[in-house]
C-alpha cells in the first residue's frame, strides 16, 4: 500500500487538500465552506410527488428542489423527511439526487439506520473471518443496517466498536435536530473534504497529515483513527510551496500531456464522455516496432490512471491507444490499466479494447472535475478553444457594414479594432461597392462598427473613392 502525505491550506472560507502519494501529487480537492457535498444529511419537505416516476420533489432549502428517486413509501406533499444528497451539489440547474436511506460513513463500518441487516464488503474473505464478523455486527447493529468495509479485520474491532458508537451518537443527534421542525434544514454536513479523507481511511493508508491553522488542525485531528496531525504555522513560505503540489496541478490541467519516453496525451472534454488520444510524438527506440508500441501505451494508460484520479475525471472515457496487433499486447496493456487503478478511491471499470483499438472505461462521478472548479471557459472562444481567423473575423466586419448601408445608412463609420483586423479590411473593400468615409481605430478587446464616427485613420475616402493603405 502506498502511503500518503496530505497537506490541508484551511481557510475559514475555502480549504484546500493536496494528497501526496510516495511524494507525487495523486489528488486535490479545493472546497468552499459553504459547498454541499455528497453525504449532506436534510430535513426535507415533500413538495410534490410523481406516481408515474416513482419520485417525489423535496424541498431541502436550496434553490432547486432535491429528486427522491424510488423512495417506498412515497411521501405525501407537506410531509418532512429526513433525507441524504448522493451527489455534490455540482451543478446549479439541477437538484440533488437524494435517498431516505441515510449512510453514515466510518473507517471500518457503515451506518444504516432505515435499512436493517448486514452487509460485508466484497473483498472480505474467508469463512471464519466472515462468519465472526457478522457475529459481531448484529450483536451491536441494534437493529440498524451495518456495512463492513474491507478492511475490517478482528484486530480491529474494539476500534470499530469506538467508531460504530460515535455514529450512533451522530444519528441521534441527527434526530434530535430534526425534532419539531417544520422548516427544510442540514442536519450534518461532512465538512471540508480533507475530513472526509481522514474518517474514511483505511488504517495505516496515511502517514501524515500537516495543516496551516489551528482550529483546522484540531478538527482534523478528532476526524484521525491514527494518524498525528501536525500544526504548521506559515511564517516564511506557504504551507504547499515545499512539495511538488503547485507546478504539477499547472501541468495536469493543459490539453497536452508529455510522457517521459517522448510521446504524448490529449485530453478532450466532451459533453457525454472524455477522450484521450495517445500520439507517439518525440518516442524513438531501438527495439521492433511492436515492443516500442507496446511500451508507449503501457507509459501512457500508466499516465491516464494518474491523470483522471488528479483531476477527478468521472463517467465514460474513451482512450485512443496506438494499435496493437497482438491481443497479447492488448491483454498486458488492461492488466496495467488495472493495477494502475487500483489505489484510486473512485471505482474504475474497464469495459476492454475495441476492434478500432479504443480502450474504453468508466469510472464513478464524484463532484464537479477538477478543472470545472478551478478555471472558466475563454469568452473569446465560447470554450471550443477556436476562434475565427482574422480573415474572416475582418469580413464578417465588412459584411455587416454593407448590411448597415444597403438599409438606408450612408454616414462615415469608424472600426473599432486591432492591428491585425486593421491591415486586413482595407483588401475587402470593393471598389463597385457604394461605401461611405470608413476610419479604423486602433483598439483592444471586441470589434465594433461606430455609426457616424471619424475616429483614427481614414482607409475609404467616399469624394475620392480612394483606399489609403
Amino acid at each position: 500500500m502506498n502511503t500518503q502525505t496530505i497537506l490541508v491550506d484551511w481557510h475559514d472560507r475555502y480549504c484546500r487538500t493536496a494528497v501526496l502519494e510516495d511524494g507525487r501529487l495523486c489528488e486535490y480537492y479545493c472546497d468552499e465552506a459553504d459547498e454541499i457535498r455528497e453525504g449532506t444529511v436534510f430535513l426535507g419537505v415533500c413538495e410534490r410527488t410523481d406516481p408515474g416516476l416513482d419520485a417525489a420533489f423535496i424541498d431541502i432549502g436550496l434553490s432547486k428542489n432535491g429528486f427522491l428517486s424510488h423512495p417506498g413509501n412515497i411521501p405525501h406533499a407537506g410531509d418532512c423527511i429526513i433525507v441524504e444528497s448522493v451527489t455534490d451539489h455540482d451543478n446549479e440547474q439541477k437538484g440533488l439526487l437524494l435517498r431516505t436511506d441515510v449512510q453514515l460513513v466510518g473507517r471500518f463500518v457503515i451506518l444504516s439506520p432505515e435499512r436493517p441487516g448486514v452487509y460485508l464488503s466484497k473483498r472480505i474473505h474467508g469463512k471464519e473471518l466472515i462468519q465472526e464478523l457478522k457475529s459481531w455486527a448484529t450483536e451491536k447493529s441494534e437493529g440498524m443496517g451495518l456495512i463492513l468495509r474491507s478492511c475490517l479485520e478482528t484486530q480491529y474491532l474494539s476500534d470499530a466498536e469506538k467508531e460504530l458508537n460515535s455514529l450512533k451518537e451522530r444519528w441521534r443527534e441527527i434526530r434530535q435536530a430534526a425534532k419539531g421542525s417544520v422548516q427544510p434544514k442540514v442536519l450534518w454536513s461532512p465538512g471540508y473534504h480533507c475530513l472526509s479523507l481522514l474518517r474514511e481511511s483505511e488504517p495505516g493508508k496515511i502517514s501524515s497529515v500537516i495543516c496551516n491553522h489551528a482550529e483546522g488542525a484540531g478538527k482534523l485531528e478528532a476526524a484521525s483513527f491514527d494518524v498525528e496531525v501536525h500544526f504548521e504555522a506559515e511564517k516564511t513560505h506557504l504551507l504547499m510551496d515545499p512539495y511538488p503540489v503547485e507546478s504539477p496541478l499547472k501541468k495536469a490541467m493543459r490539453r497536452i500531456q508529455w510522457l517521459p519516453c517522448g510521446a504524448f496525451l490529449t485530453v478532450d472534454f466532451c459533453e457525454a464522455f472524455t477522450v484521450i488520444d495517445v500520439n507517439s510524438g518525440k518516442a524513438v527506440g531501438r527495439r521492433s516496432n511492436d515492443a516500442q508500441i507496446l511500451s508507449i501505451n503501457l507509459e501512457a494508460v500508466q499516465a491516464v490512471a494518474r491523470l483522471i484520479r488528479l483531476l477527478n475525471i468521472g463517467g465514460i472515457i474513451l482512450v485512443d491507444l496506438i494499435d496493437m496487433r497482438s491481443k497479447e499486447d492488448q491483454s498486458r496493456v488492461i492488466a496495467f490499466l488495472k493495477q494502475a487503478v487500483m489505489s484510486d478511491s473512485c471505482p474504475v471499470s474497464c469495459e476492454g479494447i475495441t476492434s478500432l483499438g479504443i480502450l474504453q472505461l468508466t469510472r464513478r462521478r464524484r463532484g464537479k472535475q477538477l478543472l470545472s472548479r478551478l478555471m472558466v471557459s475563454c469568452d473569446g472562444c465560447m470554450g471550443t478553444g477556436r476562434k475565427p481567423s482574422s480573415l474572416e473575423e475582418a469580413r464578417g466586419l465588412v459584411r455587416a457594414l454593407r448590411r448597415k448601408i444597403l438599409s438606408g445608412e450612408d454616414t462615415p463609420v469608424t472600426f473599432q479594432c486591432g492591428n491585425a483586423l486593421a491591415e486586413i479590411i482595407p483588401s475587402q473593400l470593393e471598389a463597385q461597392f457604394p461605401w461611405p468615409d470608413i476610419y479604423v481605430q486602433i483598439t483592444e478587446g471586441t470589434p465594433a462598427i461606430l455609426s457616424g464616427e471619424t475616429k483614427g485613420k481614414k482607409i475609404y475616402d467616399k469624394v475620392k473613392e480612394i483606399h489609403h493603405a
